[in-house]
């Protein structure tokens, strides 16, 4: 009499059953993480917006700290500093390489406010001659200010001889790396321009990055993908396992041919 089929799972079954509820556990996890971030995001997209939408605000003096100020929109009076203008270098705007111009604008209180002047092409992205692009004299700048890292700047301060004379390259700013080099206290924001300082084509101003939700959505989604995949494809796998195991029992259970 044939025996009927078991669901009982295997020794290796049950452990990969665990492994694999472990593993879409924590794909689920990970999931959820990146709806919290994602809902960080947006809470603080609400507040650029909010500050976005604020009247600009009239700085004659270097701002001291950040607090509530990045993105919100500024004049700001001052006298430029030319000779210490920098490259901030790796830039492109439509597919086009090149620097954005930053330049110190020094305020009635002895400080200054580097102004991102804009974009500048350059086939290396990383030079440009300095006296092309001279902004001197007292200035009246309209932009939108942004935090300006305290760390991690990567700079090349070296000069080249030539008669154009090659502003300094930055490929990540700081304000501690900046403030090492000129002789006067940095803010810790910076603004970018939003009208031409300088003659025309260039610098074209800059533009501000409009606040996005990044990518956390797709990636929680990614992760709720894999915990799915992972259950469904190993339900599948126990399904056609157990189902070959039956077959062989119900062969093995046949009574023998004789022959004739």
């Amino acid at each position: 009499m044939p025996t009927s089929p078991t669901t009982n799972l295997t020794r290796s079954g049950l452990l990969g059953t665990v492994v694999v509820l472990l593993v879409a556990a924590g794909c689920v996890r990970l999931g959820l993480w990146q709806l919290d971030r994602l809902q960080q995001r947006r809470q603080a997209n609400e507040l650029i917006e909010q500050r976005v939408a604020m009247e600009p605000i009239e700085l004659s003096g270097a701002p001291t700290d950040t607090a509530g100020l990045d993105f919100r929109a500024a004049r700001l009076l001052g006298v430029w500093d030319h000779d210490r203008s920098m490259a901030y270098a790796a830039r492109s705007r439509g597919g086009v390489p090149g620097v954005h111009v930053l330049t110190p604008l020094r305020t009635e209180d002895g400080r200054a406010v580097l102004v991102n002047r804009g974009f500048v092409p350059a086939p290396d992205a990383a030079t440009v001659a300095l006296e092309p692009l001279r902004a001197t004299g007292a200035a009246s700048v309209v932009g939108r200010l942004r935090a300006l890292p305290t760390e991690g700047g990567q700079g090349s301060l070296k000069s080249h001889a030539d008669s154009l004379r090659a502003m300094p390259t930055w490929f990540a700013l700081s304000l501690g790396g900046i403030e090492e080099q000129v002789p006067y206290a940095i803010a810790p924001v910076y603004l970018v321009a939003e009208e031409r300082t300088g003659p025309d084509p260039y610098p074209a101003p800059a533009r501000v990055p409009e606040p996005d939700e990044g990518p956390h959505l797709g990636y929680a989604l990614q992760w709720f993908s894999f915990a799915v995949i992972a259950v469904v494809g190993w339900v599948a796998l126990l399904a056609k396992g157990g189902a070959a195991r039956g077959r062989g029992r119900v062969r093995s259970a046949d009574p023998p041919e004789h022959e004739a």
